[in-house]
């Protein structure tokens, strides 16, 4: 006991000597004990380091799951509470719903801070968090994943290289090519003294956007793709900012769509044959009236951009993939899941290095 409880209280570093795990069992055990009288009610006080709000979610998830209730939760900031009385109450829950959704809240906010603890340990690539996901029903999960799915873990992704367990082992290979290679930095365009300098740190790869909740990246791939390719051929920092809305409008609705995903090789076939113009010559993607718009009044003005053409394949080997980043320019590229076919995400890729622990993916 002496190890952890001192004349303060149960203390250490967080995620190192005190970890959830050690938390969620402290809650456990603070339930049954308080659970044997009756309609008992633990109160949970705490500042707001960012480690108060994990430990606080795994105290009050061991609690709960002892059959006792968290009823008030405390945030102190720079000051102190003396309470003299306190009562507290269970009986009719008007809110239900709500205290429900924050039980899963905090069981979710457990399991994302033991999965974060063992990625951290594993000196994994990836990190576990909440996403659009994470709160959906079961039996929506089932119809993406599959019935009795098991993700390891990636219905939590949030960002960075995903591997299962055991880690997939780093082969050691003889390249042909560089070791590594950044068309955001070619010619110095992130040193203020060159020519080719872009403010905006990107290089010669126009600025990164959102593609909110709708699964366009398929066609953000694209657009950002075709946008690096004109400051690349020009020879000159354009930085055309193309519509995302006018492919999510025009391209045809058996490509993709905001509810299926999409393919990068119905917008690139789209522009190739009809062109694309600027975003502030159309609709803002996704505002209001966007979807009511039709291809034809979607846009204001004529000015387009357009290719002659282009070719998608299939590549297996690196060598091959690093040969074509720098001979052809930054590349639409998908990664699809090794196990659930459905998923995957399309991105730009811009380069290519050897990945060491705690470097930053995005």
């Amino acid at each position: 006991m002496g190890k952890y409880f001192g004349t303060d209280g149960f203390r250490g570093v967080a995620n190192q000597s005190l970890k959830v795990d050690q938390a969620f069992k402290v809650g456990r055990y603070l339930g049954y004990h308080f659970h044997k009288k009756p309609k008992a009610k633990i109160i949970i006080g705490k500042d707001t380091r960012l480690s108060g709000s994990m430990l606080e979610s795994a105290l009050a998830a061991g609690i709960t799951a002892s059959g006792t209730d968290v009823s008030i939760r405390i945030d102190i900031i720079n000051a102190t509470v003396t309470l003299d009385v306190l009562n507290a109450d269970s009986g009719y829950i008007a809110n239900a719903p709500a205290l429900q959704a924050q039980s899963r809240w905090a069981s979710d906010s457990v399991k994302i801070s033991v999965m974060n603890q063992r990625i951290a340990e594993e000196r994994m690539y990836w990190r576990a968090g909440r996403n659009e996901m994470v709160g959906r029903p079961i039996m929506e999960k089932e119809r993406i994943f599959g019935s009795k799915f098991n993700t390891l873990g990636f219905e939590y992704y949030t960002g960075g290289i995903f591997e299962f367990l055991p880690r997939r082992k780093h082969s050691e290979t003889t390249s042909l090519f560089t070791e590594e290679f950044d068309w955001r930095n070619r010619h110095d365009a992130n040193d203020s003294a060159s020519k080719y300098y872009n403010p905006s740190n990107h290089g010669w790869i126009l600025h990164a956007d959102n593609q909110t909740g709708c699964p366009a990246c398929w066609i953000f791939a694209s657009t950002h793709t075709f946008a690096d390719f004109i400051n690349i051929y020009c020879n000159d920092l354009r930085n055309v900012d193309l519509s995302e809305q006018e492919m999510l409008t025009c391209v045809p609705s058996e490509c993709g769509d905001c509810n299926t995903g999409g393919g990068e090789y119905c917008v690139m076939d789209y522009i190739a044959g009809n062109g694309i113009h600027r975003e502030n010559a159309c609709q803002a993607y996704l505002s209001p009236g966007a979807d009511t718009c039709t291809c034809a009044n979607l846009c204001t003005y004529s000015e387009k951009f357009k290719f002659g053409s282009h070719d998608s394949t299939w590549v297996r080997n690196e060598d091959t993939l690093k040969k074509l980043i720098i001979a052809k320019g930054p590349l639409a590229s998908g990664l699809f899941h090794p196990i659930f076919k459905p998923q995957g995400h399309y991105m730009e890729l811009v380069g290519y290095k050897i990945m060491e622990y705690g470097d930053t993916v995005y």
